[in-house]
């Protein structure tokens, strides 16, 4: 989807869910210009996952539904279950089949574990530990 065509698309959901861009702008804690300039196809790119994350329960919506209609997902199955809509690693294993290696999953920013956003480092940490993992299995080990 190009950014202007999101802007109409996250107007439609605005007023979809009765809200005028102020209201959304106070609950969301994202300011009225910025969202403004969203949806009339101002800003040169999408909003970051982080103001989609923002915005995404008051207008009705997964989180990861707004994030392929920004583009920040290369696939997304809209028939998920909402209940791990904070869980992405869970979310994650259709991902992953789709993605082919968990270290493609690991490139996004938006990553969460039980409501904590993972570092760089953190990542790091999960895929050494994925390596050992898989090396001791390869040996016979549990």
């Amino acid at each position: 989807m190009e950014v202007k065509e999101f802007g109409e698309h996250l107007r439609k959901l605005r007023k979809a869910a009765n809200l005028t861009l102020q209201n959304l702008s106070t609950l969301s804690g994202v300011s009225h210009p910025y969202l403004s300039q969203i949806e009339n196809g101002v800003k040169p790119r999408p909003p970051s996952p982080d103001i989609l994350n923002k915005l995404a329960p008051y207008l009705g919506v997964n989180h990861l539904d707004l994030m392929y209609d920004a583009g920040h997902l290369p696939f997304h199955d809209p028939n998920h279950s909402e209940e791990v809509e904070t869980t992405p690693l869970a979310y994650g294993l259709d991902i992953l089949t789709k993605l082919d290696d968990i270290e493609k999953y690991l490139v996004y920013d938006f990553i969460k574990y039980k409501g904590i956003l993972l570092s760089k480092e953190d990542k790091e940490k999960l895929l050494d530990y994925l390596d050992y993992y898989f090396y001791q299995k390869q040996k016979g080990g549990k």
